[in-house]
């Protein structure tokens, strides 16, 4: 506050006797002195003697900052300046403060929560010291105070003896707002029932430390019908019975009293935060074996009935205040009562842990329940309605029942999936998986611990997976959800998950990002884990006494060695083992149930399986069903037990191994023999492995690949009649590059109609032969290069003649329609020419959408141009992206997949935003792999100008882009092209 220049000039006026200075922002007058200290206006009367009220507007300024203003310099109690601080306010031009005190040598009064208009809201009277005057000055300033006054306390500060106040009989007249009533360290003098007439919203009554003559102003119908708290301390005992009829009664304070059984309100000591408990306001004193106690801290009414051998729920109190806990763990309950015994309702904390309960129904739980736990019973399932129930909640534990969820019951396992997006770690473990975290994963632990909270009963922190797994944006997702199956690897190795979900048939958690369910027809145990992107194997760590398939399809188990995974009983009871699409590049022998039925391996990367496997494979011969397609095996004889193992079960993929290695046709290899290729020197080399086969004559064997470097060869003198295609192909490639001199002679060369390939090879490539004059035939021995077709051949030449003309034209048309196809059809298309010709055939008409749309986040603003072209567009396809199609709150991986299997055509917007985004990729990767078994050629990649390379691709994505043709956006006729490609 900044004190106005002309104070002195408004206090003296025309006066000559009178002194005024400011200094400093210090006021000095004859009467007072005024000054600021931080925010407190201390005005002090420096004359003894009152003339008048020459206290003037402080400040010019509109918003006057002031906590509090304080008054002292009073001679006496009685002077005419102690007064309340509505009088100074008004006088210094003060408005809302939050405090003001008036003080004399023996009374000081405190106001608090000042508004200008309405007065302060408590007040309190304080004596400093005897006088005669303190009770008349308290009654007289109380009873001038606004009616706004909610709390007073009239108390003493002279602990040494007890000074006297007389209550007036209209000192609390008017106050009909207050709240709060105390007195303290004083002989209360006149306090009767007629002065509590007018406090119909006073709750609670002190008198603490008081001499009373006698209590009967407890016979105020006011009071019994309005006080909620009474503290009673005096130097008699209090005889209780005198609050009966106090209706709303909950808490009495009282150190010396006279107890009584049917009172509603409990009994507290000073100091006490536990209060004594008689009867509940329905009658019903604490059940027997029992133990009913109040906490006014927290105001908690609990009846702890825990391990009192209890087989059925007693009636229960209902208390006068409070919320009510009931503990039972540690009985022998098998169901709980209906909620119409007498008390039960009312609970609202419910403790049932470590009794025999089976089942739960909504009419055994009380209406207004806030807190349940269920843990240690023998509860396996729960039906829809207490599921609703426990979703409202705040609190909800049930760890030590053993769950069974059919697969069918959608509300379980909802249920359950919903209740594991909360991580919870127990507190003394949550730091040193941090550590850990952070050793293998640097700025783990910083990142993750913004997003858990230690829990308010201080036993865990807890964090939603969801938000940390979509923190980063949509380009994270897939690294976040690595960084919490590490996180869910380490609890599980901690014992470190609060409240853990334990399932009958594993005795332990279902695996993380797995469902876990019986099937009701087939009572088969499912675990499923499909397309949940996980590196590691489930943690099943007890062995499994059902018949169980785990299904693991669409994954990225590539850590199956690591430990602590390496042997867990759990995986040896796997009868069904589904592994398809998973990126497996080896599969430990240690993984192979003993009681397998069925293993699906197909569509991984493996390369060979160990002969362990092939031994347990062929030991289970009829029993163990398997599947090995779509794998890149290799021909190698170092897996010559694994290549016979193929060659007998998956034959079609024994041969595409022996294509892939560009030394040996599967059609070459005798067939009851195994080839392969050893590769333990330098040069490759083909083994024919027909060991005890049965065999009576040596098989046809296959003609070895001639090396790509070749530019010498004589084959002369041998008994070779003719050449494959393969090989006359191959000699006429070199020959055409100058790269290859052929020796043929001393050969019995054929030289029928059917050998005139050969013969026109001889003549075509006669430079290169260096024997061509002794090429001879077998049967003539005439030179091959001094016969003519007509020779072998007489009675064709016209027939050849034609057909090759006809030949030739048919050639020349079809090579045109070869070149210039997709243009002809799109013209075609466009017209609306021969549609049944250009119109492409499409194998997926039950699917929802003609195409999904792909894009990583930083490109939405393409979108719209592929919406107006193509929904808005003349053909009026249906889209599908992110934006508008996908379901708040569903997992986003699931969400992709999904679309990709909805959709007809799979359309990614190939940018260089697409290209450095991990979840674009994981998008790009699930359509191809979608659509790699499709006849028809469902994925379309659009070019943006901005991709320079492929190299932020990994190989498998990269080589598509490298082998396959796509669209480049800045082509004139991008849009006709696209529209032709849809279905």
């Amino acid at each position: 506050i900044r004190i106005r220049e002309d104070y002195c000039e408004i206090y003296c006026g025309a006066c000559r006797n009178r002194t005024c200075s400011v200094s400093n922002n210090i006021l000095t007058t004859d009467d007072y002195q005024i000054m600021e200290v931080f925010l407190v206006l201390k005005f002090t009367w420096t004359n003894p003697v009152f003339r008048e009220w020459n206290i003037y507007k402080l400040s010019n300024e509109t918003d006057i900052e002031l906590v509090r203003v304080s008054v002292s310099g009073i001679p006496s109690a009685d002077d005419v300046r102690f007064r309340p601080g509505k009088f100074y306010l008004r006088k210094l031009g003060v408005k809302d403060i939050t405090g003001y005190n008036v003080e004399s040598p023996s009374l000081k009064v405190e106001e608090r929560d000042i508004t200008y208009a309405l007065g302060p809201e408590k007040l309190t009277v304080r004596y400093l010291s005897d006088s005669s005057v303190n009770s008349a000055v308290a009654n007289d300033y109380v009873r001038k105070s606004e009616d706004n006054l909610q709390q007073i306390a009239i108390v003493s500060s002279i602990p040494t003896r007890q000074l006297s106040f007389h209550v007036e009989d209209h000192t609390f007249k008017g106050k009909g707002k207050l709240r709060s009533l105390a007195f303290a360290g004083l002989k209360v003098e006149n306090l009767n029932a007629k002065m509590f007439d007018n406090m119909l919203n006073l709750k609670l009554l002190i008198l603490n430390h008081v001499t009373l003559k006698d209590l009967s102003f407890l016979e105020s119908n006011v009071l019994r019908q309005t006080l909620k708290d009474i503290i009673i301390n005096t130097e008699d005992e209090v005889d209780l019975q005198g609050f009966s009829p106090f209706s709303k009664l909950e808490t009495i304070e009282v150190d010396r009293y006279i107890p009584s059984k049917n009172l509603t309100a409990f009994i507290c000591r000073t100091g006490d935060e536990i209060c004594v408990f008689r009867v509940g306001t329905n009658g019903i004193p604490c059940p027997s074996r029992c133990k009913c106690l109040y906490n006014r801290n927290n105001r908690e009414f609990e009846i702890n009935c825990s391990q009192v051998s209890l087989f059925v729920v007693p009636s229960l109190p209902v208390p006068i205040a409070g919320t009510t806990s009931l503990l039972l763990q540690g009985n022998y309950l098998t169901k709980l009562p209906r909620t119409t015994l007498r008390g039960y309702n009312n609970v609202k904390r419910l403790n049932v842990s470590q009794n025999e309960l089976t089942s739960l129904s909504v009419r055994q739980l009380p209406a207004d329940l806030d807190d349940l736990d269920i843990s240690n019973n023998q509860i396996g399932s729960l039906d829809t309605e207490v599921l609703e129930y426990v979703a409202n909640l705040t609190h909800f534990k049930q760890f030590g029942n053993k769950w069974t969820f059919y697969c069918d019951e959608l509300h379980l396992l909802e249920f359950r999936w919903s209740k594991m997006k909360t991580i919870r770690i127990l507190k003394d473990n949550f730091y040193p998986i941090l550590e850990i975290m952070d050793k293998t994963t640097a700025g783990a632990a910083a990142f993750l611990i913004e997003f858990f909270e230690l829990h308010p009963d201080k036993l865990y922190y807890e964090a939603d997976e969801d938000a940390i797994v979509t923190s980063m944006g949509s380009g994270e997702i897939y690294v976040n959800l690595k960084l919490m199956e590490d996180l869910h690897r380490l609890m599980w190795i901690f014992s470190a998950e609060y409240d853990e979900m334990i399932m009958y048939h594993l005795n332990a958690p279902c695996p993380y990002r797995c469902e876990c369910c019986v099937d009701r027809e087939s009572g088969q145990f499912i675990i499923n884990c499909r397309e949940m992107y996980l590196e590691f194997y489930p943690i099943l760590p007890n062995s499994i006494q059902f018949n169980t398939t785990l299904m693991l399809d669409g994954n990225e188990l590539t850590k199956l060695s690591e430990p602590p995974f390496l042997v867990m009983p759990g995986h040896a009871s796997i009868q069904q083992l589904h592994v398809q699409n998973s990126r497996l590049t080896e599969f430990p022998h240690h993984l192979l149930p003993e009681n397998l039925t069925y293993l699906d391996l197909r569509n991984n990367s493996l390369k060979t399986l160990d002969d362990d496997i092939v031994g347990f494979m062929r030991f289970r011969e009829g029993i163990t069903e398997i599947k090995l397609a779509g794998n890149p095996w290799e021909s190698d004889c170092s897996t010559k037990s694994f290549l016979s193992f193929l060659r007998e079960r998956e034959p079609e993929e024994y041969a595409t191994s022996l294509n892939r290695s560009d030394v040996i046709s599967s059609g070459e290899c005798p067939e009851a023999c195994i080839c392969c290729l050893d590769q333990s020197s330098n040069e490759r080399s083909i083994v024919i492995d027909c060991r005890s086969k049965g065999l009576l004559e040596v098989p046809p064997l296959p003609t070895p690949t001639l090396p790509a470097d070749l530019v010498f060869l004589d084959i002369r003198n041998n008994g070779i009649s003719v050449l494959s295609d393969r090989t006359r192909e191959f000699f006429d490639n070199k020959m055409n590059s100058s790269q290859l001199e052929l020796l043929l002679s001393g050969n019995p060369w054929s030289c029928g109609c059917e050998q005139l390939d050969f013969l026109e090879f001889v003549k075509r490539q006669a430079k290169y032969i260096g024997d061509t004059s002794l090429v001879v035939c077998a049967d003539s021995g005439q030179p091959l290069i001094e016969i003519e077709e007509n020779d072998i051949c007489p009675s064709a030449f016209i027939y050849y003649a034609t057909l090759a003309a006809s030949m030739l034209v048919v050639a020349s048309s079809i090579n045109v329609f070869i070149c210039f196809r997709q243009p002809i059809l799109i013209w075609f298309y466009e017209h609306e020419i021969c549609l049944s010709l250009a119109a492409r055939r499409d194998l997926d008409q039950d699917k929802r959408y003609d195409a999904f749309l792909a894009f990583c986040h930083k490109d939405e603003e393409l979108i719209e141009e592929f919406v107006q072209r193509l929904e808005q567009g003349k053909h009026k396809f249906r889209l599908c992206f992110y934006l508008r199609d996908w379901l708040v709150g569903a997992p986003i991986p699931e969400c992709i997949s999904q679309s990709v299997k909805d959709s007809r055509r799979i359309i990614i917007l190939m940018t260089d935003n697409f290209l450095k985004s991990s979840w674009g990729r994981l998008e790009f990767r699930l359509a191809l792999h979608a659509t790699s078994k499709d006849r028809c050629k469902r994925l379309i990649v659009v070019l943006y100008p901005d991709v320079k390379n492929f190299d932020d691709l990994d190989s498998e994505l990269r080589t598509y882009m490298v082998l396959n043709t796509y669209l480049d956006r800045n082509n004139p006729n991008f849009w006709n092209k696209l529209i032709y490609s849809m279905p």
